[in-house]
């Protein structure tokens, strides 16, 4: 356990990176399956933090009382306990999910940004043992108290306990835990909030189960490894931090950061450590090495002014300008393919000289602190065939990064209601309705409704 903990550590680094500051988010409708077996995995990690794992033999005997009961008996008591401190865990999760399209509207402040990385920062200070998170002592007393008085070995009892060793065990894991919930807000699904957190409590529910199957035989004991765990939600936390920072900073800053969290985490897991005594297992060993090799190939990016983390040495795009009529096609920053419009009669003013033009409109609502915008600026505005198309239309781009009433009212007009949105005109300056984008903004549905307008 001591050899494989160092080694899952590094390897969630790297998955909580890739996820948080791909192109992607974690949580994502289009692949569900892949981000509830995610938090399914982050869930079992919880389970192992070191106030979590001790409260398994003690929950264990609650359940099963004073009486003996079989191995079948056992599991069924535990699964009750495990789904009921579940649904306890995707209420909130759903009520997270439900105020997210409040709560965007919140946090597209920067200063409300800077202030959630602040937090997420404090987080990984409490995991990292700087100081603790829990409730007032009186409040557990009390919740404990009320525990014990629950009948056990019964299915109704079996889950009141469940709900209640749900308050219980939230401190143990407070930071993690509103980590979680401040990032499911960002998706404004109810549903899709309570499948992660109802996911995320089974996987803290596992020890529960594997003890009620092989009464603690398969559990390991209790150990330092437990600080590891710890020590790895520290370093998640610092990456949800640099995730919602990177809505306001420079690309080039955002990688920076990125670059620090991975060779300072790689070190502390091991990287230089080559001593006999200290040493971590070859493969385990290989592994942070090749963590903080990353991380210095991320700090060279950063310095040359780039800003992907999945390609951070590819060469940035320098031409602004681009001859039409030349046989070579020359890629331009996404930036560079629109005209901007910050007020309604700009708008209105592009708006009628593209209509005496004779030509289509395509109007992309934008914002800086967007992810998914900075996704499709990746993904699909920065392909050759897409901008090749986009020289047939006026393309025209409303940042809509600062919320205020000039804004307010070009959102309105349009009936845009979050970002990333394209809006489409005809050459007669009638509202044309993209069918092939109302899932999503894909290179090949862009593609194909400028092909329809052009």
């Amino acid at each position: 356990m001591k050899r494989i903990i160092p080694f899952l550590s590094l390897l969630s680094l790297f998955f909580v990176t890739s996820s948080y500051a791909g192109p992607a988010a974690l949580i994502n409708q289009t692949h569900l399956s892949l981000t509830l077996l995610s938090f399914f995995g982050i869930g079992i990690l919880l389970a192992f933090t070191p106030c979590v794992l001790p409260m398994v033999p003690i929950l264990s005997a609650i359940l099963i009382g004073q009486q003996e009961a079989g191995k079948r008996r056992a599991f069924q008591l535990s699964l009750i306990f495990v789904l009921s401190m579940a649904c306890t865990y995707a209420v909130a999760g759903m009520l997270a999910g439900y105020l997210g399209s409040t709560l965007q509207t919140i946090l597209q402040t920067p200063w409300v940004i800077v202030s959630f990385s602040l937090i997420f920062v404090l987080m990984a200070l409490s995991m990292f043992g700087y100081f603790n998170l829990t409730l007032p002592s009186f409040i557990q007393t009390r919740l404990h108290h009320t525990n014990n008085q629950m009948p056990s070995g019964t299915f109704l009892g079996v889950a009141a306990m469940g709900v209640l060793s749900t308050l219980i065990a939230s401190p143990c894991v407070t930071a993690p835990l509103i980590a979680v919930l401040t990032f499911i807000s960002q998706t404004g699904s109810a549903l899709l909030g309570g499948l992660i957190l109802f996911v995320l409590a089974l996987g803290m529910g596992v020890p529960l189960l594997l003890f009620g199957i092989g009464q603690a035989t398969l559990l390991p004991k209790a150990g330092h490894w437990m600080d590891t765990i710890k020590t790895l939600f520290g370093v998640m936390m610092l990456g949800l931090a640099i995730w919602m920072l990177s809505r306001v900073i420079p690309g080039n800053i955002t990688l920076f950061l990125w670059a620090m969290l991975f060779v300072v985490s790689a070190v502390a897991f091991g990287a230089l450590d080559f001593h006999a005594e200290k040493r971590l297992p070859p493969f385990t060993h290989g592994v942070s090495v090749l963590a903080l090799i990353y991380g210095i190939i991320l700090l060279i990016g950063a310095a040359n002014g780039q800003e992907d983390i999945m390609n951070p040495l590819a060469h940035a795009l320098v031409s602004d300008s681009i001859n039409e009529n030349a046989s070579d096609f020359t890629l331009r920053p996404p930036s560079a393919l629109f005209q901007y419009a910050q007020s309604l009669p700009a708008l209105d003013a592009k708006l009628a000289a593209a209509k005496k033009e004779n030509k289509a409109v395509m109007i992309e609502f934008f914002a800086t602190w967007c992810p998914d915008c900075k996704a499709v600026d990746k993904e699909v505005l920065s392909d050759k065939e897409v901008q090749k198309a986009i020289r047939g239309v006026k393309a025209i781009r409303v940042d809509v990064s600062e919320r205020n009433p000039i804004n307010t009212e070009i959102m309105e007009k349009y009936h845009v209601v979050g970002v990333p949105t394209m809006v489409f005109l005809d050459k007669k300056g009638d509202a044309f309705t993209a069918t092939e984008l109302q899932n999503e903004i894909s290179k090949e549905g862009l593609l194909a409704t400028l092909k329809t307008l052009s």
